[in-house]
């Protein structure tokens, strides 16, 4: 509410220069002026962010901007795409060459990865599912081979 104040009584105050100002150069060089400065006050709240508190204002921005729960929607298909990513990048380590999908769910504060489908030779590389369940957590049924 603050920041709106400042906004009105600066453009207030600008206002009265300009029409105090005679025609010609120097009303233009005021004018260009108060533009100037009503840019610096119309931005002046970005002055405080920092890479922590932008993710947070932006996190709040969205929350506010998209339907309830779509939030959640979003945030879970970008990890999905994560772990579907790491998954694949880990079995490139070992030589091969497959694609996975990630299934997570939510539990409390967090998701967790609750099946992955991988597409490509069943086993290969050698014992790859296991390596799958360790690392993530994943139960032995949740783990499906698609050729």
């Amino acid at each position: 509410m603050e920041w709106i104040r400042g906004i009105a009584l600066f453009a207030l105050a600008a206002s009265l220069l300009l029409l105090l100002v005679p025609e010609g150069a120097g009303k233009r060089a005021a004018a260009l002026a108060c533009g100037a400065a009503m840019a610096v006050v119309l931005l002046s709240p970005l002055q405080g962010l920092t890479g922590e508190s932008a993710a947070a204002w932006i996190r709040r921005y969205a929350e506010k901007g998209l339907p309830e729960g779509r939030v959640d929607a979003v945030e879970k298909e970008i990890l999905c795409e994560r772990v579907s990513a790491y998954i694949e990048a880990r079995a490139a380590e070992l030589g091969a060459d497959l694609r996975a999908e990630a299934e997570l769910v939510r539990e409390g504060d967090s998701f967790r990865v609750s099946a992955v489908r991988l597409y490509g030779p069943a086993g290969v590389p050698d014992n790859f599912d296991e390596t799958v369940r360790q690392e993530l957590g994943v139960a032995k049924e949740a783990v499906e081979w698609v050729n």
